[in-house]
């Protein structure tokens, strides 16, 4: 990492004003930076990213930040810490599969269920963590394959998943990953741990998909059409009826049965967007 300090920094004190630290998804990781040269497959390689990712890990160690790496995030963690990658894998783009905790580990209590079951995740990733690096272990892995899902530091300030939990965020176990980042960081800024109620803010929405609806009544939209009343039933029904719908009947629907309402489309007139 020979030039890694090189480039102009402002003053310390402003450049490290943060408590907390979370690694993104993305682009693979430059082989090169764990001795390997890049096979065939590998994509998306910026040696910008790479840097920076790797200057804001030393200064989380520095300052004991804690970090949450996800997907390219977790391989960064690793190959910042002396780890390496395997360059391809299949069958893990686009599926879905049940994880295997550590016993004892941080990743068991994040994400196992009350019964001690590892959650079902979504995974992206075409790329392998075989060596965690120096500080790091394997706390999770695929059911099936065995392929390295988690891995978390031996200090356990650091967690690295190679799934998607933005993408299940109606799920207890992302929810507690992303609520582990706020309250550590939380603790290292010395401020009370965040009080939302989780469940609250992620209950996943109620949708007209589970509803049918009993004959037209004479109850009437704007346009003088007849605005049906839903009644618990088939999901066929529902959309059947949801098709025929105008957009404030469906407001109208959605305000009674406490849904989010789709707002109506911005029009272009002569050119000119207008929207209300």
């Amino acid at each position: 990492h020979r030039d890694l300090h090189s480039f102009p920094t402002r003053r310390s004190s402003d450049l490290w004003d943060i408590n907390g630290l979370l690694l993104t998804g993305g682009g693979d990781v430059d082989p090169r930076l764990y001795g390997e040269k890049p096979q065939k497959g590998v994509y998306g390689i910026s040696q910008n990213r790479d840097l920076v990712e790797i200057v804001a890990l030393e200064a989380a160690r520095k300052h004991n930040w804690p970090v949450l790496g996800i997907c390219r995030g977790a391989q960064m963690m690793a190959v910042e810490a002396g780890g390496r990658l395997r360059q391809d894998i299949s069958g893990h783009r686009a599926r879905q599969h049940p994880v295997v905790t550590k016993r004892a580990s941080l990743a068991e209590r994040l994400l196992d269920d009350e019964q001690g079951f590892g959650p079902k995740v979504l995974s992206l990733h075409h790329q392998e963590i075989l060596d965690p690096g120096l500080g790091f272990f394997i706390s999770g892995r695929s059911y099936d394959d065995r392929v390295a899902e988690v891995i978390e530091s031996r200090d356990r300030r650091c967690v690295g998943v190679q799934f998607h939990p933005e993408m299940d965020e109606y799920e207890e176990y992302a929810r507690n990953l992303f609520g582990w980042l706020m309250t550590e960081s939380a603790k290292r800024a010395k401020l009370p741990p965040p009080t939302a109620d989780w469940t609250a803010l992620y209950k996943r929405p109620t949708m007209p998909s589970v509803v049918k609806f009993k004959p037209p009544v004479t109850t009437h939209d704007h346009m003088g059409r007849v605005v049906p009343t839903p009644s618990v039933g088939s999901a066929r029904d529902a959309e059947e009826v949801l098709d025929d719908m105008s957009e404030d009947a469906f407001a109208a629907w959605c305000e009674r049965n406490q849904c989010l309402a789709l707002q109506p489309a911005p029009e272009v007139v002569d050119g000119v967007l207008v929207s209300d």
